[in-house]
């Protein structure tokens, strides 16, 4: 089963990384979008993302509230993370192209954003991660993982649990794949929603984003299974339908 997840951890590395990167390339061919929209995405993930709600998060797991509900209601400790990501992610985007790009306000430049927001995070989170799996699997295949960790003081217990999870859990490293093309699509369909509500200044159109990112955050965190693979799937659907409909009925590439 190791060769399985190093298959797996190989592909979702792929995802991770080169998936974006080409789907940029390929957008630019096929449209106009504006490179500069590349350049806004990746920043505006860094100011979202890292500068403020990974900082929040880490804030609120200090406080002795956030330790009792993931003890007795972990369901909400799912709403608040999905709640305070989706709040903050959406308010990032409205900014952006209401004020930053609004120039940019078409259906290729919010597919740019979405790959450039969303690979920029792919690459430095996962990527960063499964790269680290990568090395840890192939030192597996070559018998020298075990040697390795003991010179560095780790407990044999932990080192077989770690081998376990490669051995055993193959799967697990294919989900995360799939769970990150899935959020580039998310992203492509939020990324729609925000700038219809630009061009038709209708704000329900950014509740509707702020909802639809949070409510997918919460369940991909708390939901497991059968039921997270049912929800996966339909979500994916849905995404790929909204999609299509904005892009035939709402947005054009002419920016507002």
């Amino acid at each position: 089963m190791l060769i399985t997840s190093l298959i797996f951890i190989i592909l979702t590395l792929l995802i991770a990384v080169v998936v974006p990167i080409i789907g940029l390339i390929v957008l630019k061919n096929k449209t106009s979008y504006s490179l500069k929209i590349i350049f806004i995405g990746i920043m505006a993930f860094f100011i979202s993302q890292m500068m403020i709600t990974i900082p929040l998060l880490d804030y609120f797991s200090t406080m002795a509230w956030y330790d009792q509900l993931k003890i007795t209601f972990p369901f909400l400790i799912s709403l608040i993370v999905g709640f305070t990501s989706g709040i903050i992610e959406e308010t990032t985007r409205y900014i952006t192209f209401k004020f930053i790009a609004k120039n940019n306000c078409t259906y290729d430049n919010g597919i740019a954003y979405s790959l450039s927001y969303e690979g920029i995070k792919s690459i430095v989170i996962l990527g960063f991660y499964y790269a680290m799996y990568l090395f840890t699997a192939i030192t597996m295949l070559q018998n020298t993982f075990e040697n390795q960790m003991l010179k560095q003081g780790v407990a044999l217990s932990e080192i077989e649990s770690v081998k376990s999870l490669f051995m055993d859990n193959p799967f697990l490293f294919l989900s995360d794949g799939v769970n990150q093309l899935l959020s580039f699509i998310i992203q492509i369909l939020l990324s729609l929603f925000v700038i219809y509500s630009i061009k038709s200044s209708n704000m329900k159109y950014l509740i509707f984003a702020v909802l639809i990112n949070s409510l997918f955050i919460t369940m991909r965190i708390h939901l497991t299974g059968y039921i997270a693979y049912g929800f996966l799937i339909s979500v994916f659907i849905g995404s790929i339908y909204l999609i299509k409909w904005f892009k035939d009925n709402k947005l054009s590439n002419t920016a507002t």
